[in-house]
């Protein structure tokens, strides 16, 4: 309230999130009324695609301003600087039976999507989990109580 008083940036903080949860952060952070910073720090491993992703998602008028702190990244990243370390420090070793090229590898982060993207992605999600939960059957007894795999009709050898 004070800062909202004196006409300075009210900062709230949104501990507990699920980042691989997007479309609900971001239907959350469009109903705030102004232009969102978001700070994500100690975001391990894959957090901090994801983060990324969620501000890429928001939107550049929505979220102008993005600062990212992790503390490690997933495995890609690091295994390619290590890679590329020991070619620095190495890169005639013949010592080695091994040798390590390093191809550059990347990321996947979410890009930004055009209302027209989220929406067709939207609807595509929910057909794929509608066709997920339809009615799976036993192919060899009929039942909906179990798939094939798990029929006790199945020859055992």
């Amino acid at each position: 309230q004070l800062a909202s008083e004196e006409d300075r940036p009210v900062i709230e903080t949104w501990g507990g999130c699920n980042l691989f949860e997007t479309d609900s952060l971001v239907e959350c952070l469009e109903e705030v009324p102004t232009p969102v910073a978001m700070v994500g720090i100690h975001l391990c491993k894959g957090l901090s695609p994801a983060f990324m992703g969620l501000a890429n998602a928001l939107g550049p008028t929505k979220c102008p301003i993005l600062c990212l702190a992790p503390c490690c990244l997933p495995r890609l990243v690091t295994r390619q600087s290590k890679l590329l370390q020991q070619q620095q420090q190495s890169p005639n070793n013949s010592n080695t039976n091994e040798e390590h090229h390093y191809s550059p590898e990347y990321l996947l982060v979410q890009r930004y999507e055009s209302p027209y993207e989220k929406s067709q992605r939207r609807e595509a999600n929910a057909r794929r989990d509608a066709a997920r939960t339809r009615g799976r059957t036993c192919y060899m007894c009929s039942s909906s109580d179990h798939v094939v795999q798990q029929c006790a009709l199945l020859p055992t050898d």
